[in-house]
Formats: C-alpha cells, structure tokens, sequence
C-alpha cells in the first residue's frame, strides 16, 4: 500500500510540476505577446503622428497657396473691371491676364512639387516596418524640411509678384503724374 502511495505521490508531484511548467510557458508567452502588442501599438502611434505632421505642414502650405490664388483672383478681376475707365498707357501697365496666369503657374508649379512630397513622404511612412520605427522621426523631420523649401519658395515667388506690382502701380503713378503735368 505504501507503495501505490509513493507511486501516486510521484504522479502527483510529476502533475504539479507539469501544470508549473505550462502555467510558466503560458505566461511567458502572454508576456511575449503583450510586449508585441505594445511594440505594435507604438509603431501604429509613431506612423500615425508622423502622418499627421506630414498631412498638416501639407495642409498648412497648401491653404497657403489656395489663399494667395484667391487673393490673385480678386486683383486681376479688379483690374479687369476698371479696364474700361483706363488709358492705353495705364492699361498697359495694369495687373494683366498674363501677369495671372504667369503668377498662376508659379503657384500650380509650387503646390505640384508639394502634392508630389507628400505623396512621395506619406509612402515612405507608410513602408516602414515595425522594426524600422525609429526611422519615422527622421522621415517626418525631412519631410518638413523639404516642405520648408517650398515654403520658401513660395515666400520668394509672392515677394517677386510683389515687387511687379508695385513696379506697376509706381509706372501707373508716373503716367498720372505726366497727365497732371500736361493739364
């Protein structure tokens, strides 16, 4: 009898270490996948607001643009309009269809080269892996630099429709000038 209970004690030891054993495998693998999770959970938070940022230095640059045209728009149907009131000389030296459409292309050219890097950058956020996420910081801060230059270009490109206007408006006060002098 006391051999049968050795026997089962054996049993119930090997049973108890089995169940040690599977409780350990089962908790180590529940730690393993939890710590996936979370790595997971960082990536997708990582190249979410890495996508955000890009999404809004775009939006910021584009409203830009788009408001700048409309502003465009304004001052050439203005002119246009007073066409009719105006002298030859003065027509001549007025905010043109083709000073427009020239400033025009300039901004399409601008929110082009902008849709093209963002597109380009929301790519590369996009193919990075999980084991690359330390990358996404490098690829958003480049995007932005990129964006930057286009910011700047277009800062250049408004300054430069700037300086036509005014060279305009002062060759308009001239003529008015040289109407005055001969009355």
């Amino acid at each position: 009898m006391k051999l049968e209970s050795e026997q089962g004690q054996k049993w119930n030891n090997a049973l108890v270490e089995a169940d040690k054993k599977l409780f350990e495998m089962k908790q180590k693998y529940w730690e393993e996948q939890n710590k996936k999770d979370k790595e997971s959970l960082e990536y997708a938070k990582a190249q979410t607001q890495s996508v955000l940022e890009v999404k809004q230095a775009h939006f910021d640059l584009t409203q830009t643009i788009r408001e700048e045209r409309k502003e465009l728009k304004k001052q050439y149907e203005t002119a246009r309009d007073s066409i009719p009131y105006l002298t030859e000389a003065q027509k001549e030296t007025m905010f043109s269809e083709a000073d427009y459409k020239e400033s025009m292309d300039k901004l399409d050219s601008i929110e082009k080269k902008a849709t093209k890097l963002y597109n380009d950058y929301l790519d590369k956020i996009s193919n990075t892996s999980e084991e690359e996420v330390y990358l996404l910081d490098s690829i958003t801060k480049e995007y932005k630099n990129q964006s930057a230059l286009l910011e700047k270009e277009y800062t250049t490109t408004k300054a430069q429709l700037a300086v036509n206007k005014a060279q305009k408006e002062l060759e308009n006060a001239k003529i008015a000038n040289k109407n005055v002098a001969i009355l």
